[in-house]
C-alpha cells in the first residue's frame, strides 16, 4: 500500500498543528480542544486512548441532542445532531453502542457509531443512564420503572417498588441507577436516598439518607467498593457502600461532586469545581492544584468539570463548563517531556485531502529518524501497519492507495521515539 521515499527540500513551511502543554502540579493537563459555544456537552465516553464520544445538548434549540466522535484522541470532532430530544448517557456492551435519552429515546450503532439507529421501545420514559452487567442491559429511568434486555432486542419492563421506612412504597424520581449483577444494584436519588436492590429491580430498600443529599454519580471499583458522587451544596462529597463512608479530604461549599472514575484499585479521580484525586483507594481525595482548579467561570467560580474518564490507566479527558476538552497524558510528566511539534520541527500533511482513491502523506524531519506508521479506520481497526525502519533527515513520503477500503475518515499516525503524530485524512466518494 505504501511507497517511502525520503527528499530534502529547504523551504521554510509553518507547522500545521501543535500541542502546547500546561504545567500542573501532580498531573499534567492539555487544554486539547474547544467545541463551540452552541452546545453544552454532559458526558465523556471512551473506547481507548483514541476513540471517543461525547454527548450533550445544543443550546439554541431545545430538545435538540448533539454526539461527538473522534477517532484520533480528541484532536478532531465529527457532530450529529438528533432532534427532539436530550441525550443523557452513553455506553458500549457486546460490541454494540448505546445511548439513551428522553422521550424513550435508544439509539444503537454496531459500526462503533459511524452510523445510529433509533430504536422503536414504544415507550414515553427519559431515560437517565444505561448500566450493563455481563450480558445485560439496564436503562434506568427517571421514575420506577427499568427496561432490562438479555439480547439486545428484547426488553423487559420492570415497574420496582422503592421502600421509605416511613411511607412504604413511594415514587422516586432516580438520579443514577447501577447494577452489581442480574439481581444487586444501587439507585440514587436528589432528594437525599439511596436504595438498594437484590432481586433485579423488583423491589428497592433505603440503605443510606441525607436530607439535602443530592447524587450524580455510582461508580463500582469491586464487588465491595461502590462509590456514589454528589453531597449537598453546604458539604460535596464521595459515598462509599456498603460500609456508608465518607471519603475524606474533599472540602467546600455551594457544588455537588458530578462525576467519579479509576484506573486502578488504588488511583481515581473525581470532579466538580475543580478536579481531586486519590491514591488509597478512595479512603482519602486531595485537590490538585493546577491550572483547571484555578480557572474562573463566567459566575466567578471555579471551573466546573461535569465528566471525567480514563479510556487507558495513562491517558484521560475532562470536560467542563468552558467546552474545553483536558487531557492529560502521565507518560509526558513535565514540560521538558511534553512533546512539542514545532520544537522538534514535525511538520505532517497529506495532498489531496479529501480524496477519491490515494493521497501522499509528506512529514519532514531534522535529522534521521526510526519511525514506525500505521491507518487506522473509524471502528479502530488497524488497515496496515509497517515495522520500524530508518527515514532520512528532510522531507519523507508516504502513498497511500485506499481504492479498495470504503470512503469515510481515517487517522494516519506516525511514531518517532514513542511520540504519536498523527493526520486525519478522509476518503470521499465526490470528485
Amino acid at each position: 500500500m505504501t511507497n517511502l521515499k525520503s527528499h530534502f527540500r529547504h523551504i521554510l513551511l509553518m507547522v500545521l498543528f501543535s500541542i502546547i502543554p500546561i504545567v500542573l502540579f501532580g498531573q499534567d493537563w492539555v487544554e486539547h480542544y474547544t467545541f463551540s459555544s452552541d452546545y453544552t456537552f454532559n458526558k465523556l465516553f471512551f473506547i481507548n486512548a483514541d476513540s471517543g464520544f461525547i454527548i450533550g445538548n445544543k443550546n439554541s434549540e431545545i430538545n435538540n441532542g448533539i454526539i461527538g466522535r473522534t477517532i484520533d484522541g480528541g484532536e478532531n470532532w465529527l457532530l450529529s445532531s438528533i432532534d427532539s430530544v436530550i441525550l443523557n448517557d452513553i455506553a458500549l456492551t457486546n460490541n454494540k453502542l448505546f445511548i439513551v435519552g428522553t422521550n424513550g429515546l435508544l439509539l444503537t450503532s454496531i459500526d462503533m457509531g459511524q452510523s445510529w439507529k433509533r430504536e422503536d421501545l414504544n415507550v414515553s420514559f427519559n431515560f437517565i443512564n444505561i448500566s450493563t452487567v455481563n450480558n445485560t442491559i439496564f436503562l434506568a429511568t427517571a421514575s420506577n420503572s427499568i427496561l432490562k434486555s438479555i439480547d439486545d432486542e428484547n426488553w423487559q419492563l420492570i415497574n420496582g417498588k422503592y421502600y421509605h421506612p416511613m411511607f412504604g412504597v413511594v415514587d422516586v424520581i432516580p438520579s443514577y441507577t447501577l447494577f452489581l449483577s442480574d439481581s444487586v444494584g444501587y439507585s440514587a436519588s436528589n432528594d437525599g436516598y439511596i436504595y438498594k436492590t437484590t432481586d433485579g429491580g423488583e423491589n428497592w430498600y433505603t440503605t443510606y439518607f441525607d436530607a439535602s443529599g443530592i447524587y450524580r454519580k455510582i461508580y463500582m471499583l469491586n464487588d465491595e467498593q461502590i462509590f456514589v458522587a454528589g453531597g449537598n451544596f453546604s458539604a460535596p462529597y464521595v459515598l462509599q457502600l456498603p460500609d456508608k463512608i465518607k471519603s475524606g479530604g474533599i472540602s467546600g461549599n455551594d457544588f455537588i461532586i458530578q462525576d467519579i472514575c479509576f484506573t486502578d484499585e488504588n488511583t481515581g479521580y473525581c470532579v466538580s469545581k475543580g478536579i481531586w484525586k486519590t491514591l488509597d483507594g478512595g479512603a482519602t481525595f486531595y485537590r490538585e492544584d493546577n491550572v483547571i482548579n484555578k480557572k474562573e467561570s463566567n459566575w466567578g467560580y471555579s471551573y466546573d468539570i461535569y465528566s471525567i474518564v480514563f479510556p487507558e490507566k495513562n491517558t484521560g479527558y475532562a470536560i467542563g463548563i468552558e467546552n474545553i476538552l483536558y487531557k492529560t497524558d502521565s507518560l509526558n510528566l513535565s514540560l521538558n517531556n511534553i512533546h512539542k511539534v514545532k520544537d522538534k520541527g514535525i511538520i505532517l500533511n497529506s495532498k489531496p485531502n479529501p480524496f477519491i482513491a490515494s493521497t501522499e502523506i509528506s512529514f519532514h524531519l531534522n535529522k534521521p529518524e526510526i519511525i514506525n506508521t500505521k491507518l487506522i479506520d473509524m471502528k479502530g481497526q488497524i488497515i496496515y501497519q509497517n515495522a520500524e525502519f530508518k527515514c532520512n533527515k528532510g522531507w519523507n513520503y508516504d502513498y497511500l492507495d485506499l481504492s479498495n477500503y470504503p470512503s469515510g475518515i481515517y487517522l494516519y499516525i506516525l511514531n518517532i521515539n514513542n511520540k504519536k503524530y498523527s493526520k486525519t485524512i478522509i476518503k470521499s466518494t465526490n470528485p
